[in-house]
């Protein structure tokens, strides 16, 4: 909704307010609706940022596949389009009100989520509670082949 009337705004000439279920008819002043959607598109741009935040702490790893080899994901330095200087290692991210992905994960060093698990090892972010490894992939390798 937020996209469209910035579309509008941006491409037409404002004339006025139409009269109804945002603006009130006689005084043209904002309806109860009106704030709720305000609400509704600033709750979506606060998680559209907080998601923003996790793909530069998870970013997506990259990921292909073929009917010959199936499916590959693995990890880079531009995994995602994230340039970094760490490369990590794939593994599925759970984050609540969000679909699993693939992540690649920082695997040394100090964390960047700052949850090191209670592990003091400077293992980066594999001690992270909503992470798992791939199910037959090695847990050091930076590219897994899915089954």
């Amino acid at each position: 909704m937020d996209d469209w009337l910035k579309f509008y705004h941006k491409d037409y000439k404002y004339v006025g307010k139409l009269a109804g279920r945002y603006f009130d008819e006689v005084t043209g002043e904002p309806t109860k609706f009106y704030h709720m959607l305000q609400s509704s598109i600033e709750d979506a741009k606060a998680k559209k940022a907080e998601k923003h935040g996790n793909h530069k702490i998870f970013p997506p790893c990259n990921s292909e596949w073929s009917q010959d080899k199936g499916h590959r994901v693995w990890c880079t330095k531009l995994s995602g389009g994230i340039s970094r200087n760490w490369a990590g290692v794939p593994r599925k991210l759970f984050m609540p009100g969000q679909t699993e992905r693939c992540a690649c994960v920082k695997n040394y060093g100090d964390s960047i989520s700052g949850y090191d698990g209670g592990n003091k090892e400077k293992r980066g972010d594999l001690g992270h509670p909503n992470l798992k490894e791939y199910d037959g992939c090695n847990a050091k390798a930076e590219s897994c082949q899915l089954s």
